[in-house]
């Protein structure tokens, strides 16, 4: 079953409103977001004569997922973010926003570095700082209690 794509739809996306594009696609043809971004992708490549390679790409999100993870790995956030642009067709300032929420819902290398179950060791500074307070607490009390 083929659908038509109205030239404002088109056009929204050769604007670089894909998003939006996609969205009024989906409205108006009752598809799902796969679909729809697909059949948007054709009909542009239609429109241009030529070929899209992010459309005829087969990666999975995993696949997406692993080769930002692995950009982040090694400091590239610009990398990260042109990644998840590419794959997904969201604009710059949403993929900068997801991809910083990403990072800061991974795990920290200390926790990487921990086994399941285990207790972070707080440094030997708290344990003075209480046994501290304590002698000094017990001190105190001493004083006050003679008298």
């Amino acid at each position: 079953m083929s659908h038509r794509v109205p030239e404002e739809i088109l056009q929204l996306a050769r604007q670089g409103e894909k998003v939006r594009a996609i969205a009024l696609l989906r409205e108006q043809n009752g598809l799902g977001l796969a679909q729809a971004k697909q059949l948007l992708e054709e009909r542009l490549e239609d429109a241009q004569g030529k070929p899209n390679p992010a459309t005829h790409q087969s990666f999975t999100p995993e696949d997406v997922m692993t080769a930002i993870d692995a950009a982040l790995a090694r400091g590239e956030k610009l990398q990260a973010i042109k990644l998840l642009c590419d794959s997904t067709g969201i604009g710059l300032l949403e993929a900068k926003q997801r991809i910083e929420q990403h990072m800061a819902m991974a795990p920290s290398h200390a926790d990487r570095d921990q086994s399941p179950g285990e207790v972070t060791r707080s440094s030997s500074r708290h344990f003075f700082a209480i046994l501290l307070a304590s002698a000094m607490a017990a001190a105190i009390w001493y004083y006050f209690s003679k008298n």
